[in-house]
């Protein structure tokens, strides 16, 4: 068997033992040993959290961070450095990482998750170039099946785009000092709560932008979602950027 070959099978069987390998990693505090090169190799993207709270430094873009490293899910490098973008994962309404307290939260599948719990993921990546919100609205609007909005819950405008399987609306509401622009894939008549919504590249102080998602049912807490991840950023942002 040819070295090329052995060696492709060796990504293959470390693909498939992941889950395990991640979840083994992460109790034993050591989530950064696992060989993510291989895995980028085959263009996987596992999620590595971990309840270790050292801190880590990373720079995404020119704006440098540094996050304890049981709030981060996944990036490119668990040791640090520049990164392309970076996942956390923290557990509303206390913004609380990865620890005994919230683990069920925030490993467990939606079905088996402990009641009452809400999972925040969002995201940072390199805000260039940067669009701001309204422009963001702006460029979508086109795909509108109507520029005039649907009065939607707690104080949001709702637009429609789309149809079937492939139906969209759009929320907007001016909240925290910028626009929220939520976006819901919504298939199912009646409308499916567990539908997922989307905040994208929203735009960072930094020059960064953010980007987070939820489910339709969650949408009321939006606004308290939304200010609890930017004080969070916030409080992660060293140096760099526009700041």
């Amino acid at each position: 068997m040819s070295k090329k070959v052995t060696h492709l099978l060796v990504l293959l069987i470390t693909i498939m033992a992941m889950p395990l390998s991640a979840a083994f990693a992460q109790r034993q505090g050591d989530a950064s040993s696992l060989n993510t090169e291989n895995l980028k190799m085959l263009g996987a993207y596992i999620d590595v959290p971990s309840m270790d709270t050292t801190p880590v430094e990373f720079t995404v873009g020119n704006v440098h961070y540094k996050a304890p490293r049981n709030y981060i899910a996944n990036m490119d490098n668990y040791k640090g450095g520049p990164q392309s973008s970076v996942t956390f994962r923290v557990a509303f309404p206390d913004f609380e990482p990865l620890n005994e307290k919230t683990k069920d939260c925030l490993t467990l599948a939606l079905a088996f998750r402990p009641q009452g719990c809400i999972q925040v993921n969002f995201w940072i990546g390199n805000g260039e170039p940067l669009i701001s919100d309204d422009d963001h609205f702006k460029n979508g609007s086109g795909s509108f099946l109507s520029q005039i909005p649907k009065q939607g819950p707690y104080g949001y405008e709702m637009y429609e785009s789309g149809g079937g399987a492939s139906s969209i609306e759009t929320y907007r509401k001016k909240a925290n000092g910028h626009t929220l622009v939520i976006d819901c894939l919504v298939h199912d008549i009646p409308r499916n709560p567990k539908a997922v919504c989307t905040k994208y590249f929203s735009p960072l102080p930094s020059g960064n932008v953010i980007s987070y998602n939820f489910y339709l049912s969650q949408l009321e807490y939006v606004e308290q979602i939304d200010k609890g991840i930017r004080d969070l950023v916030n409080s992660f942002t060293l140096t760099g950027g526009k700041q």
